[in-house]
């Protein structure tokens, strides 16, 4: 490789990684410590643990913007698989604010308890987002659901969640190897 081939190659990598205002996906974990599902009626709280995957329509946040949940994954500690209602081309549109909040105003889940399935529309759904540039580092909601899960009736539930490792890592780890790469091949010469 040549030497302006490598710098072409790096310049690239490190633009596609890097250009302002485009629409990025986030795969995010729960954290099971801090993401609980909680009966109004005394039931003891439930862990939840999966992922969520978010897309905002641009980033850096400059101004309001579109955002979307577009895939749960989510099961409780009691046996609840919690999911977006398939039947939706989009059950879980929203919007990003500029000071990195977020409204959701109804989000369709599928609910699965044992063998009833349950679809709910859950209205205002807040949260926020911890933001770094072009990533999403962090993100907060809690709300609360009207339910039929023979449980009483109501529940709070509480997110915490975090990027999966490895997308940005990923990226890191590739735009290193292909520097260093052009590197040695600029000393063997």
């Amino acid at each position: 490789m040549t030497r302006s081939t490598c710098g072409a190659l790096l310049l690239l990598a490190a633009l596609a990684a890097a250009s302002p205002a485009r629409a990025l996906g986030f795969t995010l974990a729960l954290d099971p410590a801090q993401s609980l599902f909680t009966p109004e009626g005394g039931g003891p709280a439930e862990m939840l643990s999966g992922t969520l995957r978010l897309e905002v329509d641009a980033l850096p946040l400059l101004a309001n913007t579109g955002m979307a949940l577009t895939d749960v994954a989510v099961a409780s500690s009691g046996g609840l698989a919690i999911g977006l209602d398939p039947t939706l081309a989009s059950p879980g549109l929203g919007v990003l604010f500029a000071d990195g909040s977020f409204l959701i105003p109804t989000l369709f889940l599928r609910i699965v308890n044992g063998a009833q399935t349950f679809d709910l529309a859950v209205t205002d759904v807040t949260g926020s987002l911890d933001l770094a540039g072009t990533e999403v580092t962090g993100l907060q909601s809690s709300f609360a659901l009207d339910t039929d899960l023979e449980m009483s009736g109501s529940a709070g539930v509480e997110i915490q969640a975090v990027p999966e490792p490895g997308t940005g890592l990923a990226l890191a780890f590739a735009l290193a190897a292909l520097a260093a790469r052009c590197s040695r091949r600029e000393g063997v010469r």
